[in-house]
């Protein structure tokens, strides 16, 4: 290897001045760093007349103040190489290397003299310089270095020095100074299911780590994928050698760094995997909302403990990057609400009975052909996966621990009579998440809803998902896009991955454990609602007038209502939506009612939502 010559540049000054050595586009960390780099690479010294006496060099105040190359607070000089290099023959290089190995023992002896530390840390720097391959035959010519930087260039500044020196550097063939160290970093990621999200996450990250290298300064580097069943036939090609036996041994894997749980579920092997990998110093990405929703904060304050990331953006709503936000780009907020469309499926089965006039079987079997609902969707469609995400979500925005408080009602009663009567009453039904605190008490609930045709929300039809965070001072702010999918959730995926490949070491629910609240979880009984009641009664006199007298003995004020007479089979529907009135009086109502002899079908009640 060759030994380049060392060029210093250093400023005239009086007594007061300051010596910076820069090493390359930055200032030297030390003289150690300094010393290493002007071996090996061009160089400048600088000496800085500071008569401020300030604590820290500063580059750009130095160039934009010093651009007149006869100021006289700053002269370049180029400094004449004092050193003779020769060519090294063989017994040259066993001499130098005796001598290195006695500099050494020396050190050894007198570890107090801090002054013999360089010798230590350029062991390796010699010993390269004494490769045997190559050393032997190179030779270094003598080079006269008098001649004043500044003739060279036009404009004698700092910046222009720099790219001066850069670029000689780069025609011969020096190391490329303008990249970082940790550029060169490393993160081993582990895959633990290879589902239609598992697969086309392992694909994205082969073909894209090129990218996603150059936009975090780190290399995610797929090590190990691990699968229940490996010989399941896959549209990707993955390695043998990067497979492992079982999940316990990525975990145990002290080379992986960073475990993307794709399993599923709260308990069995997710839950095992995910507490396990944080204990052992593993950072998590998880799309488990289920895990998320029933341990989430076991596994936050194991993270905490261990200073490790468990990211979960894919577990609610997909592509939509509301968890993210709620921890980065709303932190200034004190948000009081939040509400939308959090289940892709059961929003399709609604928007296309209402577009299509299809009944509600006939529209679930069409979502799951189309891929859209899973084999068993009883989850999406009773409001247990939209209850998970809420209560994620109520967290994230009100500070607080999880809470199983919530009220929940799926979509499975809702059939194409109430899409029609809905719509001639100028609104549409949508499956809700929607969370507020008042008085410091969080109400928590999941149900269909009647919303007004020209809400922004109405608007979010078929596997779209939305999200609607109101609070202060942004005001209200809307996020919607695909709720679910392999390519939305893999996007989500990566943006938790892209996170930790930045070093963003960070609470999975925003703040600390021992900062987060225990705020009172309240029903909605006492919460006021408008609603809309279907009833199906006999068409006989006196039916009306009793219907009319239990929702004046409950309280609650009719608003509108219309009769829709079928003389072909002798019964009656009657339509009603009410004034805004206590949610348990709403309840009796429909209880009372159902109690009566002329009813025919059980009694519908859907609240209505006025945003």
């Amino acid at each position: 290897m060759r030994f380049f010559l060392i060029v210093f540049i250093f400023l005239v000054s009086c007594s007061s001045s300051k010596r910076v050595f820069i090493c390359g586009d930055h200032e030297c960390i030390n003289k150690d760093e300094a010393k290493l780099f002007f071996e090996e690479n061009l160089s400048i010294e600088v000496k800085i007349i500071d008569n401020q006496k300030e604590d820290y060099f500063n580059l750009v105040k130095l160039n934009t103040e010093n651009k007149d190359e006869n100021n006289s607070n700053i002269k370049i000089i180029k400094k004449k190489n004092t050193k003779n290099i020769k060519r090294l023959d063989k017994n040259e290089i066993r001499e130098k290397k005796r001598e290195l190995k006695s500099k050494i023992k020396k050190v050894k002896k007198n570890k107090k003299d801090k002054s013999n530390k360089d010798i230590l840390d350029s062991k390796k720097t010699v010993s390269k310089k004494i490769n045997t391959n190559e050393k032997t035959s190179l030779v270094y010519k003598k080079k006269n270095l008098n001649n004043n930087i500044c003739n060279i260039i036009k404009n004698c500044n700092i910046d222009e020095i720099s790219k001066y020196l850069m670029n000689k550097g780069k025609n011969k063939n020096y190391p490329n100074i303008s990249l970082a160290n940790w550029w060169k970093k490393k993160i081993n990621i582990a895959i633990i299911g290879l589902g239609n999200i598992g697969s086309y996450l392992y694909s994205y990250l082969i073909k894209n780590k090129k990218q996603l290298t150059k936009k975090n300064r780190c290399i995610p580097n797929v090590h190990l994928v691990c699968a229940k069943n490996k010989k399941k036939k896959r549209n990707i090609s993955i390695p043998k050698s990067k497979w492992a036996n079982n999940y316990l041994d990525i975990v145990n894997d002290r080379n992986v760094d960073l475990i993307v749980e794709l399993i599923g579920g709260a308990e069995g092997v997710a839950k095992k995997l995910v507490f396990s990998a944080l204990k052992n110093r593993k950072h998590i990405v998880t799309a488990n909302k289920a895990l998320i929703a029933k341990y989430g904060d076991e596994l936050s304050s194991i993270a905490e403990k261990n200073k490790v990331n468990l990211e979960f953006e894919a577990s609610v709503c997909g592509g939509v990057p509301i968890i993210r936000s709620l921890k980065e780009g709303l932190i200034a907020n004190k948000i009081n609400k939040i509400y939308g469309i959090f289940n892709g499926t059961s929003n399709y089965v609604l928007s296309s009975m209402e577009k299509n006039n299809k009944s509600f079987n006939e529209v679930l079997i069409n979502a799951k052909n189309l891929g859209y609902a899973e084999t068993n969707p009883q989850a999406d469609l009773n409001g247990d996966d939209v209850s998970s995400k809420l209560k994620i979500l109520s967290s994230l925005c009100f500070n607080s621990f999880l809470n199983d408080n919530i009220h929940v009602e799926g979509i499975k009663n809702i059939d194409q009579e109430d899409i029609q009567n809905a719509n001639k009453l100028g609104y549409k039904i949508k499956l809700l998440g929607y969370s507020e605190l008042i008085n410091n008490i969080i109400y928590q609930r999941v149900h269909p809803t009647l919303i007004k045709k020209n809400s922004y929300v109405a608007s979010i039809d078929g596997v779209l998902n939305a999200v609607v965070v109101e609070g202060k001072p942004v005001g209200r702010s809307v996020i919607h896009g695909d709720g679910a999918g392999p390519a939305a959730t893999t996007s989500a995926l990566i943006s938790d991955i892209s996170s930790i490949l930045r070093g963003n070491i960070k609470f999975p629910f925003s703040i600390s454990r021992s900062e987060r609240k225990k705020l009172k979880f309240s029903n909605i009984s006492d919460r006021l609602f408008s609603a809309y009641l279907r009833i199906e009664v006999s068409d006989k006199p006196g039916v009306l007038s009793n219907i009319t007298k239990i929702f004046s003995d409950n309280k609650v004020s009719i608003k509108r209502l219309v009769q829709n007479p079928n003389k072909n089979k002798g019964s009656s529907t009657i339509i009603i939506t009410t004034h805004n009135a206590k949610d348990k009086f709403l309840k009796k109502v429909l209880i009372s009612i159902d109690k009566m002899s002329f009813i025919l079908k059980k009694s519908k009640l859907i609240r209505i939502d006025d945003f």
